[in-house]
């Protein structure tokens, strides 16, 4: 019995170690030091149970922390290794061992030079940790071949990270796992198998559908098997994410161009895919270009951002929410506006905390973040709150990837910013607001362009409760009564009359 509890306890520590070091609590991004421009590199912290923004104290003149670039915490929750997809980086933004040139080809040398360090294909880059051994990380990346007509990968290429003879980290070795095989760039997260003593990893050979599975522990890669399913993917089918696994490890899904979602059901014992099906979103890798791809904590929803087209003014970029439970899609929000340097704040990139919030990059280059406070509730009480922390220095289209695998999270966080009391603006599709905001005991819904015809308002608080429910509205001016409602920030949401989103705005009771 003794023997038994002793093998138990080395088991949970084994999958404690290897959770504690995929939930990243230390979020670094940003650009090159540059003070007079509001450039640099951003810090979120979320360790001590806490919630900070600052600015990273490491800075350095070249390193671009945004689209292919990637990050992992240790043991601590703190940085470990750091990299823009052109060269990898201790904590102080120094090269490690081995480090300083990921890639060897034209296309690479373009993007990856002295001044600036920027390789542009997204979600291609990320570290993950060993099983057992404390400290120790894989790399994970894929390089580019671009001709006149095709932008692909050729090789996908795995790092394995340890401590050098002086203790510091360094590449123990270095393998091609396909070599001269053009795919399409977009498998490239892994994800634990059943047992939790290995990793999946999976690539997708370009102009197919035949995915490659491997097994790689600590020790070994094993390739196991091939699989055809779903649709024939290409570089002109893929937009700017690559493929995500559900935290409960049931479900994986694509963003596909013309389509929406790519989703499959996923067996973590056999590393098979099954049950392939589509569900429409409106992305177009051209217009209404997808940067943003997440979860929900409890594996229901799926999120993703898209910008607009110039058919849309002012260029409005979009939020949805796609509920997998029975395949709907709600159009959770519209967002544009421009900081107060002339700077577009949309809706980009999209990455799950460690306090179960999912975080939202402004799509552009401002220092603004939305954040998704309760992704696990459906509709508007997910809680959307655009422009909800003002960053030290400025954000890219695309957030580093980092390991986002598993459903650990800690929702009692306490939100250390301001809820949306004072937000720079509302998000608008049409001339709707409510007024006086803040408000005492009336308050007005005013349309002052479009004429209402059976309008729907639904009031919530930040908890996602629904505190009133408003149908049949058909007035310029509607008048509402909140003297029942405690002072606080609650969500407003107006629907027409066949349930298609018109505004999401807050209401301030005072």
């Amino acid at each position: 019995m003794k023997k038994v509890i002793q093998i138990f306890c080395i088991f949970f520590l084994v999958v404690k170690t290897v959770s504690a070091q995929y939930i990243n609590k230390q979020w670094v991004f940003g650009y090159e030091y540059e003070p007079d421009y509001k450039v640099g590199m951003n810090c979120i912290d979320f360790n001590d149970h806490k919630i900070e923004v600052y600015p990273y104290d490491y800075q350095d003149d070249v390193i671009f922390m945004a689209f292919s670039s990637a990050f992992i915490n240790d043991n601590e929750g703190k940085i470990a290794l750091l990299s823009d997809n052109c060269s990898i980086y201790d904590k102080e933004l120094h090269f490690i061992e081995g480090g300083e040139k990921m890639h060897d080809n034209d296309f690479s040398h373009e993007y990856c030079k002295d001044h600036i360090h920027f390789y542009v294909i997204s979600k291609s880059n990320i570290f993950f940790p060993y099983i057992k051994e404390k400290d120790h990380y894989f790399q994970l990346y894929k390089d580019v071949y671009a001709t006149d007509v095709k932008l692909v990968s050729s090789n996908i290429m795995l790092n394995k990270i340890g401590f050098n003879s002086q203790n510091k980290l360094a590449i123990q070795s270095h393998d091609t796992i396909d070599d001269k095989r053009y795919q399409s760039i977009a498998i490239i997260n892994p994800t634990l198998n059943k047992n939790k003593d290995a990793w999946w990893i999976f690539n997708l050979g370009g102009d197919t559908n035949e995915y490659s599975a491997y097994l790689l522990n600590d020790n070994k890669l094993d390739t196991m098997h091939k699989q055809k399913i779903g649709r024939k993917i290409n570089e002109r089918s893929i937009t700017v994410n690559g493929s995500i696994f559900s935290p409960d490890n049931k479900t994986m899904i694509q963003l596909i161009n013309g389509i929406g979602l790519q989703v499959f059901d996923f067996d973590d014992a056999t590393g098979m895919f099954s049950n392939a099906r589509e569900i429409k979103v409106r992305i177009d890798t051209f217009k209404y270009w997808s940067f943003g791809m997440c979860y929900s904590p409890n594996s229901r929803f799926v999120y993703v951002g898209t910008g607009g087209s110039d058919e849309d003014p002012p260029y409005l970029n979009y939020l949805y929410q796609i509920d997998l439970w029975d395949n709907s899609v709600e159009q959770l929000a519209t967002f544009y506006q421009s900081d107060e340097t002339g700077w577009d704040v949309g809706i980009g990139s999209i990455s799950r905390g460690p306090d179960c919030r999912l975080y939202v990059s402004p799509g552009s280059t401002s220092h603004w973040m939305h954040v998704i406070h309760y992704p696990d509730e459906e509709g508007v009480a997910c809680g959307f709150q655009p422009m909800a922390i003002d960053l030290p220095y400025r954000v890219g289209k695309v957030l580093p990837n980092f390991m986002q695998g598993g459903s650990e999270c800690d929702p009692t966080y306490e939100w250390p910013f301001a809820l949306a009391t004072q937000t720079p603006v509302e998000e608008l599709l049409t001339d709707i607001n409510m007024s006086p905001n803040p408000g005492r005991d009336i308050v007005f819904l005013n349309s002052e362009k479009i004429q209402p015809s059976l309008w729907t308002l639904d009031l919530y608080n930040m908890n996602g409760k629904l505190m009133k429910l408003m149908k049949g509205i058909n007035s310029y001016i509607t008048q509402i009564d909140i003297s029942d409602l405690s002072a606080a920030v609650y969500i407003y949401k107006v629907s027409d009359r066949d349930g298609r989103l018109l505004k999401v705005g807050r209401l301030i009771k005072i």
